[in-house]
């Protein structure tokens, strides 16, 4: 849990400057661990949550991010989506229309399921840099 980022969501939503937020979880298996985590976070930030991933709708597939949308009340065209993956949070943001923010982790290291993902993100991520910079 980033208590930074957490702390950045509580003073933005009590100055105003959000008029909503949504936890959208990549959590694909019902385990209660992973279920209590991302409920223990949205209520720190004091804001609803979805468990997203759920097959066949896991992100990156819209239907996610829709939902995130209607339990807020917004629209594509007035929401942020920060993530911090690539293939799975930014794609989802980019197919439901939403204007999307890449976070690096600064959580720790990932688990070994997704080093290898991070690894194709991070080589991505690189590549366009470059690109920009040229």
């Amino acid at each position: 849990c980033d208590e930074n980022a957490i702390e950045v969501l509580r003073i933005a939503k009590d100055r105003g400057l959000l008029k909503g937020t949504c936890l959208l979880s990549n959590v694909q298996v019902p385990w209660p661990p992973l279920i209590k985590r991302v409920s223990f976070i949205a209520k720190k930030i004091r804001t609803p949550h979805y468990h997203a991933a759920c097959f066949p709708y896991a992100k990156p597939h819209p239907r996610a991010v829709q939902t995130a949308l209607s339990m807020m009340g917004a629209s594509a065209e007035q929401t942020v989506m920060i993530g911090d993956q690539l293939n799975k949070d930014i794609r989802a943001a980019n197919a439901a229309g939403i204007y999307s923010i890449l976070r690096f982790p600064s959580y720790g290291s990932d688990p070994w399921y997704r080093t290898g993902k991070r690894k194709k993100q991070n080589a991505a991520i690189e590549q366009w840099l470059s690109q920009q910079r040229r």
